[in-house]
């Protein structure tokens, strides 16, 4: 019997992590499959309870339960609680484990072109869990942040938590070396973030944590402009990749999850 894995959030059924997890599986010849589950809130600790009985291995974990699913495990890792949310979560001995792979895979994403976080200022788009991954990130290579978002209460806590400056949603940027989408703004091309005005930004890089398509209307509007962009897919790529060897215990085939990625948003 295959032993399971898989992806918990809510709406989730347009995620390619399963394609992604379950390629890499087949390749090494490994014995379990990667589903998705779909839970409302109220069912989650029941679910962990279940998939402790039947041997499970580990789930990542999404909107809107990264933050919520920190009461329920029994230990995190130091990332984690810095980022005050986790996406993956391995069963050992009947104890569930917390981690953050996100931060894994931004820091990969940056290190593929080559460049230097230290020093920089670096503006965020977004409250979530992956907005602050990104900020624990950043603040930990030596960056300075501001966030711009639209939830004030979320704002302030970030500050308190972080102790980095907020801005309330406004077409007027501040400065910035690099600047990051974590809303949803820009899916399937829809919609875009604020874009800076009258300024040159051929040293600048963009980075979207939106995969479909690969390259946003916010990316390809900063190509145009000569920046550095970084697709979403490659932080998806690269958190499953840490998340495959947590759960797994298996280095993956990275170039097989990567053409199956790709594969996949060429055709959606």
């Amino acid at each position: 019997m295959k032993r399971i894995s898989g992806l918990i959030g809510k709406d989730i059924s347009y995620s390619l992590s399963p394609a992604m997890h379950n390629k890499a599986l087949e390749k090494l010849g490994i014995d379990a499959v990667y589903l998705l589950f779909d839970l409302e809130r109220e069912n989650l600790s029941d679910f962990l309870r279940v998939m402790i009985d039947v041997g499970a291995l580990g789930f990542n974990v999404t909107i809107p339960y990264k933050e919520a699913v920190m009461e329920l495990v029994d230990r995190i890792d130091p990332d984690s609680q810095g980022v005050g949310a986790l996406n993956t979560i391995v069963l050992r001995d009947d104890k569930w484990f917390g981690y953050n792979t996100d931060i894994y895979g931004i820091k990969r994403s940056f290190e593929n072109i080559n460049y230097d976080l230290s020093g920089k200022v670096v503006g965020i788009f977004g409250t979530g869990g992956a907005a602050k991954a990104a900020i624990y990130l950043f603040l930990k290579e030596g960056a300075r942040v501001w966030v711009m978002g639209r939830n004030s209460d979320k704002m302030k806590s970030l500050s308190r938590l972080y102790d980095i400056e907020t801005i309330p949603w406004s077409e007027d940027l501040p400065y910035f070396d690099v600047l990051v989408n974590a809303t949803p703004l820009g899916k399937n091309s829809t919609g875009m973030p604020p874009f800076p005005k009258n300024c040159n930004i051929e040293d600048k890089v963009f980075f979207d944590m939106v995969y479909v398509p690969v390259y946003t209307p916010f990316l390809m509007e900063a190509k145009k402009l000569g920046a550095s962009v970084i697709s979403g897919i490659d932080m998806l790529l690269y958190q499953g990749v840490k998340a495959f060897e947590l759960i797994f215990k298996n280095k993956p085939p990275i170039k097989d999850m990567r053409d199956e990625l790709f594969k996949l948003v060429a055709s959606s």
